[in-house]
């Protein structure tokens, strides 16, 4: 080791040291400091800084957090700080020793867009409502005479949360002794701006009641500081109802009905919903503004109202601003001025049944809408998401929970795919990493959503460096495999060479950033020491990284001899060939000491092995023998899985819904089906109601502990597995139904497709099958082209010599019990069986 790098240490301790004699800190810090950072990254790896704008917010709303809740207990809280501080709820945290209060038992929330929009809402497990992800947020109430019910509250109301039509719209039901109303949220249609709300109710009691809509400055993760609220009432001369409420200064909710009362407050006055003062323009310069909305209730009835959605973002002088309010504590009253935001002013022409967003949301203007042109628009924008969720295969088995599954998680992958990003999230992971775009983008395709899977990649060759590094993140090093395997996927169920051709040179780029780059790390024969994904631990030599990145060469090779390209396909063969047997020898030793594969080079077998699953799959690199790659299965089965969920105990600190999956796709691989189901059946147990997962699980509240509430890898991995189940390529065959048992099948009638698969054909199924009989019609076209030759489908009840097979268009046999095998196959083939 040169004597910089031994040098680099000490200094940091010096340079730490000083600091903390500096400002009076203890004299441990120092060495603490650095030796965290030195656990932490050992290899000294360059840091994904990428990364910091997250971290900073998550860092900075837990130090409002701290700061707020537990000092100012007369304010209601949200959902998850009502839990997370209940002495007798599971999710209660003490907070003594930790000077930060962060959401890591109820992370859940969903997120909701415009069909044709980009801007993300998200709707709480409370039913609260964030028009603009991280940012304020609208909350449900009922008041009963004197009496005050909140939705957030435990126990005001029996809460109950559903897709309208398994659709990705929220309805929240709130019930309770003659009361009941269904908040309905969605994207608008016709104008991406625009986020539509219905509250449909029915009342029955006697007393005088109240819808109340409360303005909190919260959200799902904390602090969404609201430093100025203004209501503006329609103009009475003109018989105008409702009215417009601005927030810091901006019109951002447009109300349809008026309410009877309205109470403001701010933080020295306390919470409006117990504390309103008689105004309709409140102040406060900590933030903490709140308002409450009561709206008279007659029997049966509907409150609707517009709110905006845009993509947030502070503009610079308005950060300077906000940090000489936070940290300076300027008295003037222009340094208090609430942060402006960016944006609307390119998208004021933005329509609604012709009406101008910027009329909608004009306090001065009569716009004597009824309430029946926001239902009208809801039931418009519920009729454009299921043309979109209908655009994709069908996927119609004899489970309703799988069929469930199906139908919600396809609407919440569209939501994430936005024109020419997919996110793995709607709030804290709204940004794009080609890691999760990997599994993402592979759903979409392997679902038949093929044109917005190709809206992204066709955009990947933009993506990449001068130097051929595919970026997500600096120091993250998986990312170059992962971009070539995801084209390389594309042109497998697509078949376009005129696709494949323009992505050839960036793959090649991308090749050869991996091959200089092996030549600086292990040994000079694996990557760089790297963070890759955060939950592999501290930065290491990640076997993750190198199982991608020799996967990104085989593709290359495979791309180039799909264009007959035999000079490229040859140079990068022997490279392929070369770290492939790097690859097996340096493993070698790490099977001969522990028994499998660890995370890295002589790493101890830690919930960070999990990586290894992307060997089998989804890349199918064949490296080692089914013996060692087995055992490696078992061994993070055995440790860390121990309720049929993976625990990744780092950084996640939770039950992991995606990597549990993937743990599931390698036991089907490997012929062990019941293992694969058997997670599968605990994953699909973790689910919301809405069926949304977050990052990570809470293994007692079963709530979020960790990432994004709405995370699309989840989505990704489950959608994948339930396709896997009924057909995967297996070579020349196609596996039909190898993943199912005869409870998914029988007594149902049957619909599965189109699903494309590798060769560029696409499969449909349908039919209905008993024990004794049934029949099933398989659409196949282009099989021929595609290099398919067989097709086996797996039905219980066909036995060699005991089942009568008649069969259109196909030759088909018993091959074995269990297994119809079908061959001299056709576009369309008809088969039915008797016993």
């Amino acid at each position: 080791m040169s004597s910089s790098r031994n040098m680099k240490p000490s200094l940091r301790r010096r340079l730490l040291n000083h600091l903390a004699r500096l400002f009076g800190l203890h004299p441990d810090v120092g060495g603490l400091i650095s030796g965290a950072v030195r656990l932490a990254n050992p290899h000294q790896a360059a840091l994904p800084s990428e990364n910091l704008p997250m971290a900073s917010r998550v860092l900075a709303n837990g130090l409002w957090n701290y700061a707020f809740f537990q000092f100012y207990p007369h304010f209601s809280a949200p959902f998850w700080v009502q839990r997370q501080y209940d002495l007798f709820d599971p999710a209660y945290l003490p907070r003594g020793g930790m000077m930060v209060s962060v959401n890591v038992t109820n992370r859940n929330w969903m997120g909701v867009r415009a069909p044709g929009g980009s801007a993300f809402a998200i709707v709480d497990t409370a039913g609260s409502l964030s028009p603009v992800a991280g940012y304020y947020s609208l909350e449900f109430g009922l008041r009963v005479g004197d009496e005050l019910f909140l939705g957030p509250r435990k126990h005001d109301f029996d809460v109950e949360q559903r897709l309208v039509r398994g659709l990705p719209a929220p309805r929240t039901r709130y019930a309770r002794k003659n009361f009941v109303a269904d908040w309905t949220v969605v994207g608008s249609s016709e104008n991406p701006d625009l986020i539509l709300n219905s509250i449909r109710y029915r009342y029955r009691g006697d007393e005088p009641a109240h819808i109340v809509i409360g303005f909190r400055p919260f959200n799902p993760e904390g602090a969404a500081p609201i430093y100025r609220l203004q209501y503006t009432p329609a103009h009475s001369s003109a018989g105008g109802e409702g009215g417009v409420l601005a927030v810091n200064g901006q019109n951002e909710i447009s109300f349809l009905n008026s309410p009877e009362r309205l109470h403001f407050s701010h933080l020295e006055n306390g919470d409006a919903y117990f504390a309103g003062l008689s105004t309709l323009d409140v102040k406060c310069p900590f933030g903490v503004s709140t308002a409450a909305f009561h709206f008279p209730l007659a029997k049966k009835g509907e409150l609707v109202f517009l709110t905006r959605t845009y993509e947030r973002e502070l503009i610079s002088q308005s950060d300077a601003d906000l940090l000489n309010t936070l940290f300076i504590n300027a008295a003037a009253e222009d340094r208090r001025s609430p942060p402006r935001l960016k944006y609307v002013r390119d998208k004021a022409k933005k329509k609604i049944k012709n009406i101008q967003t910027a009329t909608l949301f004009d306090p001065g203007r009569n716009l004597q809408l009824k309430p029946s042109a926001i239902s009208n628009g809801v039931d418009r924008s519920l009729r454009k998401w299921k043309q979109a969720v209908d655009r994709g295969a069908q996927f119609q088995s004899a489970r309703a929970l799988w069929n469930d599954a199906a139908r919600g998680l396809k609407g919440h992958l569209l939501q994430l795919q936005t024109g020419r990003e997919v996110t793995p999230g709607a709030f804290t992971y709204r940004m794009f990493f080609f890691r999760d775009a990997a599994y993402m983008l592979s759903a979409l395709m392997a679902w038949n959503y093929l044109d917005e899977a190709r809206s992204v990649i066709e955009h990947y060759p933009q993506r990449i460096d001068r130097n051929g590094f595919f970026r997500s993140q600096e120091g993250e090093w998986d990312s170059n495999g992962q971009a070539i395997w995801t084209m390389f996927r594309f042109f497998e169920f697509t078949q376009d060479k005129r696709f494949l051709r323009e992505a050839l040179s960036s793959m090649t780029r991308g090749s050869e950033w991996i091959l200089e780059k092996r030549r600086t790390g292990f040994e000079h024969r694996l990557l760089p020491a790297g963070f890759s994904a955060e939950h592999l631990g501290p930065a290491d030599y990640y076997y993750w990284d190198n199982f991608w990145s020799l996967a990104g060469l085989r593709d290359t090779v495979r791309a180039a001899e799909a264009l007959d390209g035999s000079a490229t396909a040859g140079r990068f063969r022997e490279d392929y060939e070369s770290y492939r047997q790097d690859l097996q020898a340096v493993a070698a030793r790490d099977f001969l000491r522990t028994g499998a594969l660890s995370a890295a080079p002589g790493r101890p077998l830690d919930a960070g092995m999990i990586g290894n699953l992307s060997l089998l799959y989804p890349l199918e690199l064949d490296l080692f023998t089914l013996e060692e790659t087995e055992r490696t299965f078992d061994a993070i089965y055995e440790k860390f899985c121990p309720e049929d969920l993976f625990l990744q105990a780092i950084i996640h600190a939770g039950y992991n819904i995606y990597l549990s999956v993937q743990l599931a796709q390698c036991y089907l691989r490997i012929g062990r089906v019941d293992r694969c189901r058997k997670i599968l059946k605990a994953v699909l147990k973790s689910r919301t109601s809405v069926w949304t997962y977050p990052e990570a699980i809470h293994p007692r509240t079963g709530g979020g502990c960790m990432g994004d509430a709405y995370h699309g890898w989840a989505f990704a991995e489950i959608l994948l597995l339930l396709r896997e189940l009924t057909v995967r390529r297996i070579g020349d065959t196609l596996d039909v139904f190898g993943g199912m048992r005869a409870s998914d099948l029988y007594g149902a009638d049957l619909e599965f497709g189109p699903f494309p698969i590798e060769g560029g054909c696409r499969v449909s199924l349908r039919g209905r099958v008993e024990e004794r009989r049934g029949e099933l019609e398989i659409h196949l076209p282009g099989a021929t082209a595609s290099g398919l030759h067989f097709v086996d489908v797996h039905l219980e009840s066909v036995r060699p010599g005991q089942t009568r097979i008649t069969a259109e268009g196909v030759h088909a046999s018993a091959a074995e019990k269990g297994v119809l095998r079908l061959n001299d196959i056709s576009e369309t083939m008809r088969i039915r069986y008797e016993s």
